[in-house]
């Protein structure tokens, strides 16, 4: 069965994701040249960017999208010591305030854990990056001094903590307020509509008939009317193993074969989801010695409905121009079929 139009793909990278650490990345990009003057500071953006790109397609996955936002935390929190560092050897930006070019991007996976509702995640997040700037900073040496002992490298630091930490709190907040806004599923009232529709679907069905019986009698008299026949059947499967005669006609009634595990043209045919003849009857209590028998699946997509089965008294009674025609037949009412035995087994739910 095809998957609906409404269902979403889990695996896919969400687009507003995509577009918020592109358009992060060209801001922290823009930011980091005004700060330091110098194209070669932009060699942590492709670092980045690498590690932004695993981490949107491994976005939802159980394991590998918070071990690639953890990455995403810690590549920024070097970058933000390393441009901080560029920034005040240039002397553009003095006393570790350059750090505010890279740290926006600091913001972004604690806000995507915690918009799913992950606050462990969010947590750890935040202090990996924390973690990660004070390290960077006790081993970076900006003019003889320790980075980490300049007041606007540690505020400018605090400062984006603060703000990712509130960011992920407000995303997680809203995350939930979204969800208890969904209201409750209404079974009834959906099973309502959609037996509204199939009841505007089943007034417009030719005859309007969604009795596999009725569909079944029908394939066989546009069949009889076609070939040579003294027996024939509709099967369709009964469960374990077994088929269930739908309808036969014939003069007599006739015990057909129904196992799908006997050496006949009926478990063939399943089987092989292809005509079988053979110069042999399909039934159990046929006592004739001259008779062809035709076994057609009623194949709907990929999967078989049911079989048509016909049988004649004489030899070589169906040559492949009968098999042709009864082919035809059979294509448009194995749909048929399928639909009414659906809608057979709703009606034995309910």
């Amino acid at each position: 069965m095809q998957p609906s139009a409404t269902t979403t793909d889990r695996t896919a990278p969400n687009s507003l994701v995509v577009a918020v650490r592109l358009g992060l990345l060209g801001i922290v990009a823009g930011l980091t040249l005004a700060a330091t003057r110098d194209l070669g500071s932009l060699r942590w953006i492709g670092p980045l960017a690498a590690v932004a790109g695993l981490a949107t397609l491994a976005d939802r996955h159980q394991w590998l999208g918070p071990l690639t936002r953890l990455v995403e935390v810690v590549a920024a929190g070097l970058a933000g010591s390393a441009v901080a560092a560029a920034a005040d050897a240039a002397g553009t930006v003095p006393a570790g305030y350059g750090a505010n070019a890279v740290l926006p991007y600091l913001v972004v996976a604690p806000v995507l854990a915690g918009g799913r509702r992950r606050a462990a995640e969010a947590t750890v997040l935040l202090v990996a990056g924390a973690g990660t700037l004070a390290a960077a900073g006790a081993l970076t040496t900006v003019d003889g001094a320790r980075q980490l002992t300049q007041a606007g490298y540690v505020w400018t630091c605090l400062q984006w903590l603060l703000l990712a930490t509130l960011a992920a709190a407000l995303a997680g907040a809203l995350s939930r307020s979204l969800l208890a806004a969904v209201p409750p599923p209404q079974p009834y009232a959906e099973a309502t509509r959609l037996l509204t529709q199939l009841r505007s679907v089943a007034r417009q069905l030719p005859g309007a008939t969604l009795d596999p019986g009725g569909i079944a009698e029908h394939l066989l008299d546009e069949v009889r009317a076609e070939v040579p026949v003294n027996r024939a059947a509709v099967l369709t499967a009964s469960g374990g193993g077994r088929l269930v005669v739908l309808a036969q006609s014939g003069a007599d009634r006739v015990d057909w074969e129904t196992a799908l595990d006997a050496d006949s043209a009926v478990a063939d045919a399943w089987a092989s989801q292809q005509p079988q003849t053979e110069a042999r009857s399909q039934t159990r209590s046929h006592a004739g010695s001259e008779v062809s028998s035709l076994v057609l699946p009623l194949v709907s997509g990929v999967r078989t409905i049911g079989l048509v089965a016909v049988e004649s008294d004489t030899a070589a009674a169906y040559p492949p121009v009968v098999v042709n025609r009864v082919q035809a037949l059979a294509a448009p009412a194995a749909l048929r079929l399928e639909a009414a035995l659906l809608f057979d087994e709703v009606r034995s739910l309910a």
